[in-house]
Protein backbone atom coordinates (compact mmCIF):
# COMPACT_ATOMS: atom_id res chain seq x y z
CA UNK A 1 0.00 0.00 0.00
CA UNK A 2 1.68 3.24 -0.89
CA UNK A 3 1.53 6.35 1.02
CA UNK A 4 -0.85 8.88 0.51
CA UNK A 5 -0.14 11.90 -1.32
CA UNK A 6 -1.29 15.97 -0.02
CA UNK A 7 -4.06 15.82 -2.02
CA UNK A 8 -5.50 12.58 -1.24
CA UNK A 9 -4.92 13.50 2.48
CA UNK A 10 -6.63 16.68 1.85
CA UNK A 11 -9.49 14.74 0.85
CA UNK A 12 -9.92 12.19 3.50
CA UNK A 13 -9.78 14.93 5.69
CA UNK A 14 -12.95 16.85 3.69
CA UNK A 15 -14.42 13.11 3.84
CA UNK A 16 -14.51 13.23 7.52
CA UNK A 17 -16.10 16.26 7.99
CA UNK A 18 -18.97 14.79 6.60
CA UNK A 19 -19.23 11.22 7.49
CA UNK A 20 -19.33 9.04 10.62
CA UNK A 21 -17.20 6.79 10.86
CA UNK A 22 -18.34 3.36 12.09
CA UNK A 23 -16.88 1.95 15.30
CA UNK A 24 -15.75 -1.14 13.11
CA UNK A 25 -13.95 0.57 10.46
CA UNK A 26 -12.14 2.74 12.62
CA UNK A 27 -10.89 -0.34 14.78
CA UNK A 28 -10.10 -2.03 11.62
CA UNK A 29 -8.33 1.36 10.66
CA UNK A 30 -6.37 1.26 13.56
CA UNK A 31 -5.22 -2.23 13.46
CA UNK A 32 -4.51 -2.21 10.39
CA UNK A 33 -0.25 -2.84 9.56
CA UNK A 34 -0.69 -0.61 6.25
CA UNK A 35 -2.72 2.11 7.66
CA UNK A 36 -0.85 5.69 7.59
CA UNK A 37 0.22 7.53 10.48
CA UNK A 38 -1.09 11.11 9.06
CA UNK A 39 -4.44 9.06 8.36
CA UNK A 40 -4.57 8.05 12.21
CA UNK A 41 -3.61 11.44 13.31
CA UNK A 42 -7.19 12.92 10.91
CA UNK A 43 -8.94 10.44 12.17
CA UNK A 44 -8.00 11.40 16.47
CA UNK A 45 -7.79 14.48 15.83
CA UNK A 46 -11.89 14.94 15.00
CA UNK A 47 -12.14 13.62 18.60
CA UNK A 48 -10.54 16.25 20.55
CA UNK A 49 -12.47 19.42 18.07
CA UNK A 50 -15.53 17.34 18.12
CA UNK A 51 -15.17 17.79 22.17
CA UNK A 52 -14.43 20.96 22.39
CA UNK A 53 -17.42 21.74 19.96
CA UNK A 54 -19.35 20.57 22.62
CA UNK A 55 -17.97 21.72 25.80
CA UNK A 56 -18.18 25.19 23.81
CA UNK A 57 -22.16 24.69 22.65
CA UNK A 58 -23.06 23.55 26.65
CA UNK A 59 -20.87 26.54 28.11
CA UNK A 60 -22.45 28.67 25.93
CA UNK A 61 -26.03 27.61 26.86
CA UNK A 62 -25.40 27.60 30.35
CA UNK A 63 -24.04 30.92 30.09
CA UNK A 64 -27.61 32.21 28.67
CA UNK A 65 -29.94 33.83 31.37
CA UNK A 66 -32.97 31.89 30.01
CA UNK A 67 -35.53 29.62 31.85
CA UNK A 68 -36.81 27.95 28.84
CA UNK A 69 -37.63 24.72 28.82
CA UNK A 70 -35.93 24.48 25.24
CA UNK A 71 -32.43 25.83 26.51
CA UNK A 72 -32.44 23.74 29.09
CA UNK A 73 -33.29 20.68 26.77
CA UNK A 74 -31.49 21.28 24.54
CA UNK A 75 -28.20 21.91 26.87
CA UNK A 76 -29.16 18.20 28.42
CA UNK A 77 -29.28 16.49 25.19
CA UNK A 78 -25.88 18.04 24.34
CA UNK A 79 -24.90 16.42 28.41
CA UNK A 80 -26.26 13.28 27.16
CA UNK A 81 -24.41 13.13 23.86
CA UNK A 82 -20.87 14.11 25.77
CA UNK A 83 -21.24 10.70 27.49
CA UNK A 84 -21.73 8.14 24.49
CA UNK A 85 -19.61 5.63 24.29
CA UNK A 86 -18.36 6.52 20.75
CA UNK A 87 -16.32 9.73 19.71
CA UNK A 88 -18.53 8.78 16.31
CA UNK A 89 -22.02 8.41 18.03
CA UNK A 90 -21.24 11.87 19.71
CA UNK A 91 -20.43 12.96 16.20
CA UNK A 92 -23.60 11.32 14.82
CA UNK A 93 -25.68 12.49 17.40
CA UNK A 94 -24.12 16.12 17.31
CA UNK A 95 -25.24 16.18 13.59
CA UNK A 96 -28.59 15.28 14.60
CA UNK A 97 -29.24 18.06 17.11
CA UNK A 98 -27.43 21.14 14.79
CA UNK A 99 -29.87 19.42 11.81
CA UNK A 100 -27.19 18.28 9.35
CA UNK A 101 -27.14 15.63 7.66
CA UNK A 102 -25.60 12.73 8.20
CA UNK A 103 -23.74 9.88 5.96
CA UNK A 104 -22.91 6.79 7.15
CA UNK A 105 -21.13 4.18 5.41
Amino acid sequence: MKAPTEEELELFTLLLDEVVVPDATFQWIAESRNCDLEVMKAIVARKLLLDQVIRDIVSMLQRINCTSISVNSLAQRFRHMERAPSVYEQYYIFKLLSGDSCVIF
